[in-house]
């Protein structure tokens, strides 16, 4: 061999271990993006399979999608309101409903921050028990004389807790509707458009016993009517 070659060949050899060392990180660094490519996929696919049911997608995908939501149709933030129960077409568990109703609302306004507060059911008792002629008070004149901003005004037209089978079987109804009239003006403003906003609710059908037992299923009847009657008044998600 001409001396000259191999001169040129053995200065070639510090260059292959290198050439071989960069060829093995290539082919490292090409099957390592591979893998994360191949995770990555599998990941998403999993994401979308998941995405109606379980908690991954609450944890990744959620918070990178706004959840939409509904704006009040009312705001009545930083107002005094008048809850005002008028019962006065029912005879049987009127005395109930009317302060469970009117404590499930306060409650359910004031969790929503929906109001600056509510007037104190306590005093709304007294003003009933102190007054002659209530029935003949204007729905202004109510929230004047209790000193409130406005007066959220529910009717109950129907309370049905017994079922036709007769005593023990329970298949509860509520039905009615409601209404904000400011105390300045007298004026109703809410719902817009309409004269009022209607409700109904009813619970399963179930069977039981005692006074007990109905006051429990009144309770869960008027906590269902409360949300109901406090979702205009609050920004929320859309309900399906």
């Amino acid at each position: 061999m001409n001396a000259r070659i191999r001169t040129q060949l053995i200065s070639l050899i510090p260059l292959i271990p290198t050439s071989q060392k960069a060829l093995r990180v290539s082919r490292r660094s090409l099957r390592c993006g591979k893998r994360t490519l191949i995770m990555l996929i599998t990941l998403a696919a999993a994401l979308v399979a998941c995405s109606g049911c379980g908690p991954i997608y609450g944890i990744f995908i959620g918070p990178l999608i706004p959840e939409p939501t509904v704006p009040a149709e009312y705001d009545m933030a930083g107002q005094n309101v008048l809850i005002w129960i008028d019962d006065s077409g029912l005879t049987k568990h009127a005395p109930t409903l009317r302060r469970e109703l009117t404590l499930q609302i306060s409650r359910e306004l004031q969790a929503r921050k929906a109001v600056g507060s509510t007037v104190d059911y306590d005093q709304v008792v007294r003003f009933r028990q102190t007054q002659s002629n209530l029935a003949g008070l204007t729905t202004q004149q109510l929230g004047e004389m209790n000193q409130a901003d406005a007066v959220l005004y529910i009717l109950v037209n129907t309370l049905n807790m017994q079922h036709e089978a007769g005593e023990g079987y329970y298949d509860t109804r509520m039905t009615g509707y409601s209404k904000v009239v400011a105390s300045a003006s007298g004026q109703r403003v809410w719902p817009s458009g309409q004269t009022y906003k209607p409700f109904e609710t009813t619970q399963k059908f179930s069977t039981g016993s005692g006074p007990e037992y109905e006051r429990g299923l009144l309770k869960k009847l008027c906590k269902d009517v409360s949300v109901r009657i406090v979702l205009p008044f609050y920004e929320h998600p859309e309900v399906e």
